[in-house]
């Protein structure tokens, strides 16, 4: 199955709607491996809210 990129919608209880894109990384040295990245798209809402999520409980 062949992996394609979008975009995953969540809603957090604190910070609210959050819309990523994800990404396959594929690992060289383990071809089985795989690494899914999410990132919000820069100067977004959804930033702005992961970057209040990464600071919640400090």
């Amino acid at each position: 199955m062949e992996f394609r990129s979008s975009v995953r919608r969540y809603r957090h209880p604190e910070v609210g709607d959050l819309e990523v894109t994800y990404v396959r990384l594929a690992v060289e040295e383990a071809p089985r491996l795989s690494l899914i990245c999410h990132f919000a798209e820069p100067g977004s809402a959804s930033e702005e809210r992961l970057r209040r999520l990464a600071t919640l409980g400090e």
